[in-house]
């Protein structure tokens, strides 16, 4: 079991409360989090990644409490060294290519220099076969490509898990099956696993080891 959870959160806005109360176990390698929009899908993804506190509850990925309410635990998105992609991907539009894939891997405030060449960030703009757009800025190259630069810096850190909220979402039927297959070969090679947003079917098609489906703020059995 790479990943175990037991969280519940509540949330207000609008005069409108949503209560989350997920609790998750990852027994295979690729797991898909599959149900309808509002679910409760994107916040339990965040709090894993820790860009959401929980109200209680528990979050363990190999084993390492990354977030225990009743210990006081609550490791920093950084220290937890997970690959996130969020579902419009934020790229930094001011940083290129090499910049925005380079970016996790820069410590401080400070951009990746222009200029700069890092052996890592090489590798994989190679693998995704965006080499070649380093130096555009993301309003320059296409959403598949715009994709392939975010999964590529999602990567580059050697995450110990892998992120991706609706990853496919905004792209055609073709260009999704040609990146589905892209990150079915990376995820095959590194082994590294997966917990991806979708309400595709045919996302759980290829990714769902093991499908969980969310509704109402709480897995459905």
């Amino acid at each position: 079991m790479w990943l175990e959870l037991d969280i519940r959160r509540q949330l207000q806005a609008a005069g409108q409360q949503f209560q989350l109360h997920a609790v998750l176990r990852c027994t295979q390698p690729n797991v898909v989090l599959f149900g309808p929009s509002g679910a409760g899908k994107s916040l339990t993804l965040k709090a894993v990644a820790g860009l959401l506190r929980p109200d209680a509850g528990v979050i363990r990925m190999h084993g390492q409490a990354l977030f225990d309410a009743a210990a006081g635990i609550n490791l920093s998105p950084q220290r937890r060294r997970i690959g996130y992609m969020f579902q419009d991907y934020a790229l930094f539009p001011h940083l290129t290519v090499r910049q925005n894939v380079g970016f996790g891997l820069q410590q401080g405030l400070l951009n990746p220099p222009r200029g700069r060449r890092i052996d890592a960030v090489e590798q994989w703009l190679q693998a995704f076969r965006i080499d070649h757009l380093g130096d555009l800025l993301p309003a320059q190259i296409s959403g598949g490509q715009r994709q392939r630069t975010a999964l590529a810096r999602a990567l580059v850190t050697k995450p110990q898990a892998l992120l991706l909220d609706e990853p496919f979402a905004a792209l055609d039927h073709a260009l999704r099956a040609h990146l589905r297959q892209e990150l079915e070969t990376v995820l095959d090679q590194t082994g590294i696993p997966l917990l991806l947003i979708s309400h595709d079917p045919e996302d759980v098609d290829m990714f769902g080891q093991q499908v969980v489906h969310l509704a109402d703020g709480r897995v459905q059995v």
